[in-house]
């Protein structure tokens, strides 16, 4: 990822779109980041043969494979993506999948050109929380992944 980065820089992009983002503290980009519920899958599995999962750099990749072949997982969502350790917020994935603002969010046409409708602010609010304690610590550390 490293490389990725600093090659990224050499064109002034970065292969990680989220990463300023994040660095600013905008964590509702986390909502339209390119990741899929395991509840969700369904959705997908007609287009595609084979799903990959960040399960290799994942402390717990039975987790991961867990979550998404039963198509359930009740806990943080943010705990399956990778770095899963490092998210400074932990992010209710019943409370995502209960709210009416999730399918408007999900499937939102503009959500790489955000045109701040307001919905992934209310649903960031409805679903995330900080971690206790070490969310200060996680934060740097979570960007700190992203600057390679």
């Amino acid at each position: 990822r490293m490389g990725q980065s600093a090659a990224g820089a050499a064109f002034g992009f970065s292969v990680f779109r989220c990463r300023t983002h994040y660095e600013r503290g905008n964590y509702t980009d986390f909502l339209r980041a390119i990741w899929i519920r395991p509840e969700d899958l369904p959705r997908y599995e007609r287009h595609v043969d084979v799903v990959k999962l960040a399960t290799r750099r994942h402390p717990i990749p039975s987790q991961v494979i867990a979550a998404y072949a039963s198509y359930s997982y009740a806990g943080d969502v943010a705990a399956l993506t990778d770095p899963c350790f490092r998210f400074p917020f932990i992010v209710d994935n019943a409370a995502l999948g209960k709210s009416p603002l999730w399918p408007a969010v999900r499937d939102c046409p503009h959500a790489s050109d955000c045109a701040q409708c307001g919905k992934c602010a209310a649903l960031w609010a409805e679903v995330a929380r900080p971690r206790p304690a070490q969310a200060d610590g996680l934060t740097q550390a979570f960007t700190s992944f992203f600057k390679g």
